[in-house]
């Protein structure tokens, strides 16, 4: 192979300019090549292939290379490419098979010498960090830590700099999975810095889509748009089906809180389509969530109930019940609460409270079940009037409250406080004067200035109505704010 050529391609790999490397590549004539360059470029090939996400490509083609770096006593290069048949499979959803090749190759390197298996510790480095990563998918964080912790020490004793990143890439996963927010954001910015200093596109990448995600979990909706749309001109440059679908479905509030329902509508139809070009039915749920919100933004509630009944009619589809069960609760008892009678609350209440007790997925959609639910109780209590109404509105926003301020989740300290706020103004049941009652919607308007600071725009007008109806009734209250907003400013 031209020395100059491998040297050209090597960098486009290592940079992550992978539809530059695949053209390459792809006018190289591999039969005229002796068998240790067949496997350099097998290297390369099966990288590239990886960074364009054809897995299948990897899978089906991957094992006679594995055969050839055997016969020629390559143990590094033969590492190499498990690593990489490890990758496709874990992004393939084949976790025991992912396995299954991790542990074949650590057990080529017990069996070297101890200088050999100081000669492949990157090798096993990476072949350690997918461990990580397919206990972060099966949601085992405390294994996957011990992993990334294992991997980041060996890493640091190389200097070798793009490991580091990538730990510090599933460090930031594995805190967002535990709910450690702080912590997640601190990895992915670490991990950003590293690869912006390496110059390595298709990483640089999954930081800008971390961060957007985590961003977006944390309410931060202004801050998650920042980095998303960073994020668009490499998925332009890399057409990258998953990560378009994801971040057109990422972009759906957004837009919704800017009342673009008709691009909010495209962007979902579109992501539809793409998962299931690229068969990820594992996350076809989510999807569909995302388009009964759409039809629920418009009040378009025919149009809602269709999608759902899509997802009860279709979750053999759909991978794991655990993957797409939460997102039906959570739409069908949205769609209750939007048709706005009793018997409907209470099929939502029940819908919501067993799932608050028998959650799937999310910790967090059991929060996202009580602020529904308090939601209903606040309508209750406007018609009855009933202590009893303010005393669960209470307990369940205390409990949203401090899930919100324990993790950094913005959004859920806005919801919470907001319905919070003003059950506890009921409960004063004083009728203010004049100047009392001006504080009260100078402190209340600050509460919705908060949220839309933030991008929460939606949750600011749902305040709003609320409070214009409460204002109606008897209620006082002045240095309470201070406690749930301490950094309101």
């Amino acid at each position: 192979m031209n020395s100059v050529l491998t040297e050209e391609l090597i960098l486009l790999v290592e940079k992550g300019h992978f539809i530059e490397s695949k053209s390459i590549l792809s006018k190289i004539e591999y039969e005229h090549l002796i068998s240790k360059d067949k496997i350099l470029f097998n290297l390369l090939k099966f990288e590239t292939l990886n960074g364009l996400y054809d897995f299948t490509e990897v899978l089906e083609k991957i094992d006679f290379s594995l055969d050839l770096a055997a016969n020629e006593k390559m143990v590094k290069e033969l590492l190499q490419l498990l690593y990489y048949k490890s990758f496709a499979l874990n992004f393939k959803n084949q976790l025991d098979d992912a396995i299954e090749v991790i542990e074949f190759g650590l057990k080529i390197i017990r069996n070297l010498s101890k200088s050999e298996q100081k000669h492949v510790s990157k090798e096993k480095a990476f072949l350690l960090l997918e461990f990580g990563y397919i206990h972060f998918l099966r949601k085992n964080y405390k294994k996957g830590l011990y992993y990334a912790k294992k991997v980041l020490r060996i890493f640091e004793e190389l200097n070798f700099q793009r490991g580091i990143g990538q730990t510090f890439e599933l460090l930031g996963l594995l805190n967002f999975g535990m709910v450690n927010i702080t912590k997640a954001i601190d990895f992915f910015e670490e991990s950003l810095e590293i690869y912006n200093k390496l110059e390595i596109s298709h990483l640089i990448l999954n930081c800008y889509y971390y961060l957007g995600r985590v961003y977006y979990y944390k309410g931060e909706l202004n801050q998650s748009l920042e980095y998303l749309e960073k994020l668009r001109p490499f998925i332009e440059k890399y057409k990258d089906d998953y990560r378009v679908t994801v971040y057109l479905l990422y972009l759906v509030p957004l837009l919704l809180e800017k009342g673009d329902y008709s691009l909010a509508k495209k962007n979902t139809l579109e992501g539809l389509t793409l998962f299931n070009r690229i068969k990820r039915y594992d996350i076809l749920g989510w999807a569909y969530y995302k388009l009964i919100q759409v039809f629920l933004s418009q009040d378009d509630i025919s149009q809602a109930n269709k999608y759902l009944e899509i997802i009860g009619s279709q979750n053999s589809e759909f991978g794991e019940e655990t993957n797409w069960i939460d997102y039906k609760h959570l739409a069908e008892a949205q769609i209750y609460i939007k048709r706005g009678s009793q018997s409907y609350y209470t099929k939502a209440k029940i819908i919501l409270n067993d799932l608050i007790d028998n959650w799937s997925r999310n910790i967090a959609d059991t929060y996202e079940a009580r602020y529904y639910l308090c939601r209903i109780l606040l309508y209750e209590y406007l018609e009855s009037g009933e202590s009893e109404i303010l005393e669960e509105l209470n307990v369940l926003t205390k409990e949203i409250l401090e899930f919100g301020n324990e993790n950094d989740l913005i959004g859920y300290r806005i919801k919470a406080s907001n319905i919070r706020l003003l059950t506890l103004w009921i409960q004063q049941q004083i009728l203010p004067d004049v100047t009392k009652q001006q504080n009260l919607e100078i402190l209340l308007v600050n509460v919705q200035r908060i949220a839309e600071r933030i991008g929460l725009k939606t949750i600011a007008r749902e305040f709003s109505d609320e409070h214009l109806k409460l204002l109606q009734q008897k209620h006082a209250l002045e240095d309470i704010i201070k406690i749930y907003f301490p950094s309101a400013e």
